[in-house]
């Protein structure tokens, strides 16, 4: 199966501001295309694993999510839950710290 970042939590993306053009020109188009990378960085904010009291409405394959009430995804609460495109998965527990 092909990975998609619409359905993949996919880590590729990190905001990198580009040099300014020299031709003044040129400036509303590179205002733009920053804006659009400023943007695509901060929906990637949406995939880190976070604390979650109700399920996200669009989850992506391997998006995590720290379960707390009421948000009970099947295996009980305060735990980690994947996505794995049909289901949350609870994670395994860590064990031997």
């Amino acid at each position: 199966m092909a990975i998609s970042q619409r359905t993949h939590v996919v880590a590729d993306f990190l905001y990198r501001r580009r040099a300014r053009p020299e031709n003044l020109a040129s400036l509303p188009f590179w205002i733009e295309d920053q804006l659009d990378d400023i943007e695509r960085s901060a929906d990637f904010l949406n995939d880190i694993p976070q604390v979650a009291d109700s399920p996200p409405d669009n989850p992506k394959i391997g998006l995590r999510r720290y379960a707390v009430t009421p948000w009970d995804p099947g295996q009980g609460v305060d735990r980690w839950y994947t996505w794995n495109g049909t289901a949350w998965v609870p994670d395994a527990p860590v064990t031997g710290l």
